[in-house]
């Protein structure tokens, strides 16, 4: 048998031989952590576009998440608006009967009774941000003022509420109800809105 082991060797090792690689550069470097084998990278890896991909990826989420604490933030601050809004009708009536109480000659303690009702209302909205804004004798504002008319006025500048019909109120920011007014006009104004052949001196 000493000769059929020493040939098994011989062919082993020629096996051996064969099977490694003829140019030793051509194998990856070798690494030895902890005892652990680990190869490098080659010097062509995508490790910067990955990198700069979660990057991207991060800041994305950081800003979807600011974006979803502001919404939902507008949501519970404005989510009892619709309420809030058909209270306010309910308030105008009841200063408009506290102005015509008092010249209509109503008990003191009535008049005392309704006034602190509406106080009351007043507090309420204004504990949800709602409160009324100024319109007298302040320029138009489209986006705050609904006209209903408009009067000749020399006294102010054209385009000035000099009337509030309804008042109007802001929730925080928003404008909750925009106010009806009056707004003024020069005379001028108004004469050239008419029909040109309408003026002219005949024989």
């Amino acid at each position: 048998d000493a000769p059929a082991a020493c040939a098994a060797q011989q062919a082993a090792r020629a096996y051996g031989a064969s099977a490694a690689p003829q140019d030793a550069s051509a194998l990856p470097d070798l690494e030895i952590h902890g005892g652990r084998q680990e190869q490098q990278l080659p010097p062509g890896n995508k490790a910067d576009e990955y990198l700069d991909m979660l990057q991207r990826l991060k800041a994305e989420f950081e800003n979807f998440k600011k974006r979803t604490r502001r919404e939902k933030a507008d949501t519970i601050r404005f989510a009892n608006e619709e309420v809030l809004r058909k209270i306010l009708p309910i308030l105008d009536n009841l200063q408009r009967g506290i102005s015509m109480a008092g010249e209509q000659g109503m008990s003191e303690d009535m008049l005392k009774g309704m006034s602190m009702v509406a106080r009351q209302l007043e507090d309420l909205i204004a504990d949800y941000g709602v409160v009324p804004f100024e319109s007298l004798n302040e320029p138009f504002d489209p986006n705050r003022h609904e006209p209903m008319t408009m009067v000749d006025r020399d006294d102010v500048e054209d385009n000035t509420v000099v009337q509030e019909l309804e008042r109007g109120y802001m929730m925080h920011d928003k404008v909750l109800r925009v106010a009806r007014v009056i707004v003024s006009r020069k005379p001028a104004a108004a004469d050239a809105g008419q029909d040109p052949g309408g003026g002219g001196g005949g024989e």
